[in-house]
């Protein structure tokens, strides 16, 4: 959306959609109004975005996942999601503001859409280079041979690329939906793997 700045403090964001890492218009070049709610007045206009667009984005973000090291490489992934939590924390001003021009809600209640949503970032990139995503659990005898094996999590170090939706934290051992899956790495009995969902 436009700039625009005054007393009041009105402040519209860029107009552009970012997709696949660009900030770009719909194709047609269509745009909406932005109002601001307290008075009424034209704020700033938006992109006017399409399903075309949404599936160009959702593209985007699949070749990500699939294509790039952002899945696999936590370390890369870390170092990603800290960038951007220290971005948005330099310009939460600056958004705050277009949230109250773009909303109308009172500055004491945008901490729910600023601060909390920039300490997430901060939580789910520690919580995924933290994470275990390899437990030894040692070795234990089978009716056939003692055996050992690995616990290794099914996304194996992935998380969800940006622009995809974050699961939502957990609050106890029972809401986590992790799953796992256990893998022999030494037994002479030819069984398949086992595996089990955490709760």
């Amino acid at each position: 959306m436009t700039t625009v700045q005054g007393e009041t403090g009105v402040l519209a964001g860029d107009e552009r959609m970012l997709i696949d890492g660009e900030l770009q218009h719909t194709a047609s070049g269509a745009t909406f109004d932005v109002i601001h709610p307290a008075s009424e007045q034209v704020a700033g206009r938006a992109t006017d975005g399409t399903v075309e667009d949404m599936t160009r984005a959702v593209g985007a973000a699949r070749r990500a996942f699939d294509q790039s090291d952002w899945s696999r490489d936590v370390d890369f992934r870390f170092h990603c999601l800290t960038q951007l939590h220290d971005a948005l924390e330099r310009h939460k001003e600056h958004l705050r503001r277009v949230l109250i021009t773009e909303v109308g809600c009172p500055v004491t209640v945008t901490g729910s859409q600023i601060e909390s949503p920039i300490a997430e970032v901060k939580f789910w990139a520690e919580h995924g280079r933290d994470f275990d995503y390899m437990v030894d659990t040692g070795l234990h005898d089978t009716p056939a041979t003692p055996s050992s094996s690995n616990l290794r999590s099914s996304h194996r170090g992935r998380a969800p690329s940006w622009g995809g939706s974050w699961p939502r934290r957990p609050t106890s051992r029972r809401a986590s939906s992790t799953w796992w899956s256990a893998t022999p790495t030494r037994s002479s009995s030819g069984w398949p793997p086992i595996s089990r969902r955490s709760r």
